[in-house]
């Protein structure tokens, strides 16, 4: 599966983690955290192949807004993967029915992102 942003995630992880009844968070290497230990988050995703990794976890509440510990566990991964040299990509919170990007929402370096501009038809 090409993961392009936040919405194929969401597919990619909604059958793994959004039904879940507790909060869980996944990174490459893990089965699943509940408590997030932010370097090791940074040593699990570390891939001199990779192009970057994206954060993904639960929130059971189906309520998708970044909470204070979900931003700063956010910006501490992101903050030790760039000394790392490593590209955070996203973090991603899943829901039952919805998910937000914190890339999207601005709470991240890049972010927020914006859909590309249409051509404009004279016609």
């Amino acid at each position: 599966m090409t993961i392009r942003d936040a919405a194929d995630v969401e597919k990619w992880a909604h059958g793994r983690i959004a039904e879940l009844e507790h909060e869980e968070a996944w990174v490459p290497g893990s089965v699943g955290l509940t408590h997030l230990d932010t370097a090791r988050v940074v040593q699990l995703a570390f891939n001199p192949r990779g192009a970057g990794f994206i954060l993904v976890h639960n929130h059971p509440s189906d309520i998708p807004k970044p909470g204070k510990a979900d931003i700063d566990a956010t910006q501490e991964v992101e903050r030790l993967a760039r000394e790392r040299g490593l590209r955070m990509l996203d973090s991603v919170i899943v829901c039952r029915t919805t998910h937000s990007s914190l890339l999207e929402l601005g709470l991240m370096p890049g972010g927020p992102r914006r859909a590309p501009r249409r051509p404009h038809n004279d016609t």
